[in-house]
This record gives structure tokens, sequence and C-alpha cells, in this order.
């Protein structure tokens, strides 16, 4: 029976997940989604990219051949480009399908917090609805968005799924040598699979800590069967082993354990005062849901007012009202402790990017909402106790033994509770909508906050694709205004920032503003290839041929096998009249990609006036068959022809290229060759 009760619930919790997050399904790929999954900037393609993923950083990776620079730390996510990597080759691209697996591990992560809050609360009477109610409550949760409808918001679900399933493999350990043995093999293999999936899960260590000490509380109270015994400590030592290790990884391989991040302001007070105010924003968003944002705008702290001082204080005053509680062994500070463990690396600890991100949230939430529903339940309770007192012969220790009207405050209680779960529920299957594409997603984050500068680059940069480069340009200069306001922190990309505004000024024809903000984003990563091949552009369209040459030449010294910087550097060089230099490009190039007619025209001109007919006709030849109706290609072919001994052949294509422009005046200087034998 109590099986068949678990079941049930793990069912009721799949429905909630299904109930909450069903509008997330209709969603497409959007934000990061599309660089790091459409475009396989942080997918495996080939065994080299298999190899490398464990060896780069996330940022390393996606620039791999456009020479960004090796950078100390940053965000290493290897098991998380994996799952991506093996989507794409089951799905391909459709995104309802990474949707519906993102649903899995949601469900995963809940069912994982059931089973954990079960242990937990073991001791608790109404332990069992407290799990469940807490569960139920995280599961349909808006903060949920961001990790569950954002696809790539992934990451977070399998890192928190993962290191749930390694808290509860560690506390599975018993004296049996060969199950211990396996129960820490499955722990450690399951914290470092979630390690590999978010650098977060280097807390999981002390948040398994949490249910290390309830047990030792539990085994001095009782002499429980899951009371605390050596081979749990000696798993919940090999996981603490096994953080190290990873981070000595990662200062070996990456070149440091940060995440590539500094502090928003200089002076510790002032950061601590920032953060003070962003711990209680955090709070706020669990305790009174409102729609998550993406933005990561967060002001800082000027100097140490009033706000900043009220903040510390309350800080101090929580961590001493936790101490307490764990002091007096109440199960609220198991709540308050999973809560503190998982944010404390959004708690200034340790430089991040993005200083306010509200999937940080994920999974930290859960003991915020387990200790509200604790609480709630305890009220509850003692006033069903204070109504009708328990009936010691059904419940000695009281809770289940009410008479009808504590009954009624415990079935109010639950009323209560799944009203609050469907109004949650309601709200995250609505905000989930606005994930259904970019347009929507970044018209949204604008209007809630106009300071988002990723928001406005994003926004900008739909306006390029739609060919508004007015307004894209627009929009880019609005953001970088917005991100040169040291007021506030927030992540940006000056590289990108300036490369896409040159890249719509160049689109404008606007050449010379074009070159200076390509110049500028060359400034901010002078090893870029990318950079340097948008300099080159701007001066070959200035017709500056010489500073365009070796603009692209510094491009292919980074990256030597960009196909388009080796096409336009061969064209610059026909420019320069440096013919010789400029076919040994073409030959190669023509090679690995037969069907480009540029270069392919270009090749088989150069060939022509060289009077190298024999290699030029069949060129000629394959440029009529891609571009039949192309006037100037066929007669070009006829004048080889005309020297190859296919004087019938050369006449028929002439005659054709006549019909297809009469008044062309290099068909007609051809014909003209033709005629005179040349």
């Amino acid at each position: 029976m109590k099986f068949r009760k678990h079941v049930q619930r793990m069912a009721w919790l799949a429905l909630a997940v299904a109930a909450a997050f069903c509008t997330a399904v209709a969603g497409g790929f959007v934000w990061l989604d599309h660089v790091e999954i459409e475009q396989a900037g942080y997918r495996v393609t080939g065994w080299e990219d298999l190899g490398q993923i464990w060896t780069l950083s996330l940022d390393e990776y996606l620039e791999r051949r456009t020479g960004l620079p090796q950078i100390s730390g940053g965000y290493w996510r290897p098991v998380y480009a994996l799952s991506m990597s093996l989507d794409w080759l089951l799905w391909r691209n459709r995104p309802w399908a990474f949707h519906l697996e993102n649903l899995v591990w949601h469900w995963l992560v809940v069912v994982g917090l059931y089973v954990l809050g079960q242990r937990l609360f073991e001791t608790r009477d109404d332990g069992e609805r407290l799990a469940f109610w807490a569960a139920v409550l995280f599961a349909v949760h808006p903060l949920g968005v961001h990790s569950v409808t954002w696809i790539s918001g992934r990451k977070d679900a399998m890192c928190a799924a993962l290191a749930i399933g390694a808290i509860l493999a560690m506390d599975n350990a018993s004296h049996v040598r060969a199950r211990s043995l396996r129960w820490m093999a499955l722990s450690i293999a399951s914290f470092l699979a979630a390690v590999g999936s978010k650098e977060l899960a280097l807390v999981t260590p002390l948040a398994g800590a949490i249910l290390l000490w309830r047990r030792t509380v539990s085994a001095e109270a009782s002499s429980s069967a899951f009371a605390v015994s050596m081979p749990r400590l000696a798993a919940w030592l090999a996981l603490c082993a096994a953080a190290g290790l990873t981070i000595l990884y990662r200062i070996s391989v990456l070149g440091g354990p940060g995440l590539g991040a500094t502090y928003p302001a200089e002076g510790v007070a002032i950061n601590v005062g920032t953060f003070a105010r962003l711990w209680w924003h955090y709070v706020a968003c669990v305790l009174w849901p409102s729609e998550p944002l993406i933005s990561d705008t967060w002001p800082i702290a000027r100097r140490i007012g009033i706000t900043e001082v009220v903040a510390v204080v309350g800080v101090l005053l929580a961590c001493a009202g936790l101490a307490y509680a764990t002091w007096r062994s109440w199960h609220v500070a198991d709540c308050l402790w999973w809560y503190v463990v998982w944010m404390l690396p959004a708690s200034g600890i340790v430089p991040l990017r993005h200083l306010r991100a509200e999937r940080y949230l994920y999974p930290a939430s859960w003991g915020l909402i387990s200790a509200v529903v604790l609480l709630i339940l305890e009220v509850s309770r003692r006033i069903a106790a204070v109504r009708k007192p328990p009936d010691p012969a059904r419940s000695p220790t009281g809770g289940e033994g009410f008479g009808p009207a504590g009954r009624a405050v415990t079935q109010g209680t639950a009323v209560l509770l799944l009203v609050v779960a469907i109004a949650l529920t309601a709200l995250t299957a609505y905000w989930n909508t606005w994930w259904r594409d970019d347009g929507t997603l970044f018209g949204r984050a604008i209007a809630l906050d106009p300071s988002f500068v990723e928001g406005q680059m994003a926004v900008a940069a739909l306006a390029a694709e739609r060919g508004e480069h007015a307004q894209a340009v627009d929009r880019y200069r609005r953001a970088i205004r917005q991100a040169g306001d040291r007021s506030a922190a927030r992540y940006w990309s000056p590289l990108v920032a300036h490369s896409n505004l040159g890249l719509s000024l160049y689109y404008l024809r606007r050449y010379e503003p074009a070159l200076s903000e390509f110049q500028t984003a060359l400034r901010y990563r002078p090893a870029s290839a990318v950079a340097h091949y948008h300099v080159g552009l701007a001066y070959f369209a200035l017709e500056q041929y010489v500073e365009a040459a070796d603009s692209y030449r510094r491009s292919l010294a980074i990256n030597p096998e960009d196909y388009l910087c080796r096409s336009n550097l061969a064209v610059t060089l026909l420019r320069l009249a440096q013919v010789d230099e400029a076919l040994a490009m073409l030959g190669p190039l023509v090679n690995e990609r037969p069907d480009d007619a540029i270069n392919l025209g270009n090749l088989a001109s150069i060939l022509l006036l060289k009077r190298r007919f024999a290699e030029a006709e069949p060129l000629f030849d394959r440029l009529v068959r891609l571009r039949p109706a192309e006037a100037v290609h066929r007669a070009k072919l006829a004048w080889c022809q005309s020297h190859t001994g296919k004087a019938q052949q050369a006449q028929q294509n002439l005659d054709l290229a006549e019909r297809l422009d009469p008044n062309n005046p290099i068909v007609g200087t051809i014909r003209e060759l033709i005629a005179s034998g040349r």
C-alpha cells in the first residue's frame, strides 16, 4: 500500500509538471538556442569535438575555429553539450521534442526533491504531506520558466536532478559492503555528471551534509533504521573528494576554477551592500512570485546608504535565526540550509557574469518553499489541536487523531495549498508563452526592463535579419550607450555589439563608420579572426585593397580554414593585380566547393587571360550549368572551345550568349576575338 501511495503521488507530480509547462512545448528555439544548438556552437559534431568538449571552456569551444584566445576558467558543461548533441541526432530541428525532454528532467528533479523531503522530514507526523506539497509547489512555481521552458535552460534541471540523485545515492549507503560500494560509485558518477552539466553542482557535498546532519540528529533521538552510519559518512567524504578533484581538473585544464567574471565594484563594502539587496530580491521572487525576468541588470550601490544597511542587517538577523534553528534541530533549519547552500555561488562569494539571474533559484527555491509549507502545516496543526486535542489512542504523537473540527482544519489547509498550486500553475503556463520566439521574448523583456542590454542587442539582430538595418543601427547604439552606464551591473559582449553595428552600417553602404566600429571591436579582441575579417570587408568596400589584404591575412593567420576569408583575399589579390598568388589560392577553393560560382568564375577567367584554354573550358562548362542564363560565361566557354578544336560547339554557345544578352559588350568582344582567331 505504501509503494502504491508513492507511485500515485509521483503521478500527481507528473500531472502538476505537465499542467504548468504544457504551454512551453509550443515554443521554438530562442536566444542562445540558435548558437549553441541550431548552429552547433555547443554540440559535438565529430571526433575532434568529442575530445575538445572535455578540455575547452564553453567560450573557447564556441569559437574554437575563430581564434578566441585562451582564458582562465569559464563555463564548462560537457555533459549538457552531449545531451543536446544526442537530442539533435534524434530530433533535428524539432524544438517540441527538446521541450518534452526538459519537462522530463524537471519531473525527475521534482520526484528527487519529494524523496529527499520524505527522508528529511520522516520524523514528523506530517512529513509525507510536507514533502509532497513542497514538491508540488516547486513543480509549478514560475521560477522554473528559465530552466524548463527555455531549451538551453536544461543545464539547470540536469544539474539539479543529477546532484539530488548523488545525495540520495549517498544516503542509501548501508553496512553491507558490496551494496555500500555500489551506492557510493553511483553517487560519485551522478555528482560528476551534475558538475559536467553546470558548475553549481560543486555545492552538492554541502547539500548532502544537510541530510547527513539530519540523520545524526535522528540517531541521537531514536534508533532509526536510516540513522547515520560510517558507510554514509564514507560516501559523503567520497563526494567531497570528487568535488576537490573536479576543481583541480578545472585549474589544470581550464586554467582556473573561476567563471571568467569580476565583481561589480572594487570596494568590499559596496559589493556587500549590492549583494545584500540582491539576496532579499531573490527571497521575494520565491515568496511573492512575479513574472521571471531574463534581464540581468542590477543597480550597484553607489554608497552604503540606509537601504544597504537594512539589507545587511536583515541578512545577519536571518543568519542568526538560522543558527538558532539549527541549534534547536528544527526541521525548518534543513529547509533554510538547502536554500543557503544552493544560493552560495550567487551570494557574492564567486564573481558571476550575470550578477542577477532568477534561474539561480533552481533548485534553491525548494528550500524556502518547504519552509513556508512547513510553517503552514505547523500552524494548521496547532489550530487543530486547540479546537480538538488529539486522541492519543489514534496518534500517540498527535497529528492524525484530531476530531472532526481538527480534521476540517487539516483539510482546509490542503485546500489552501491546492489553490496556491493552481494559481502558480496558471501564472507559469501563461508566462511560458512569452518564450515562443525571439521577437516575443525580447520585446517583453525590454518592456519589463528597458535597460536590458542583451535584449536591446537581440532586438537589433532581429531587425538586421529582416533587412531593417537603419533600425538595427539605432538599437545597437542604444545598447552600447546603456552598457556604458556604470551604475548597474550587466553582462554584454563589446565584440558582438560593435561587430554587429558595423555590419548593419556596412549593409547601409556607410563604409567609413562601419570600419570604425570593426576597429573598435578588434581592440576588444585583437586575436579574433572574425574581427580582422570584418575590418578587411570595410577596407575592400573603401577600395583600400592593400589594407584589406593585410586584414584578411591576419584573419587567416588565426583561422587558416576560413573559406570566406580565403575567397575574399583571392578577389582582393586580383584587384591588386597579383594574379599568380590569386590563382594559387583559387584552385584549392574551387576543389573545396566546386559549386561556388564566384570562385569558379574568377579561377576560370584567370586561366582564360593566361590563355590556358584547355584548363578553363571545363570550369566554364560547369559555370553555364550552374548559371545557364549568364551570357558572359557562355561566351567565354565558346572562346575556350574555339581554341580546343570544338568550333561547332563554340559557335552554338556564342549564338546562344548573344540571344541571352544581345547588347553585352563583352560578348561582342569575344565574338571579334574568335573571328580573328585570337
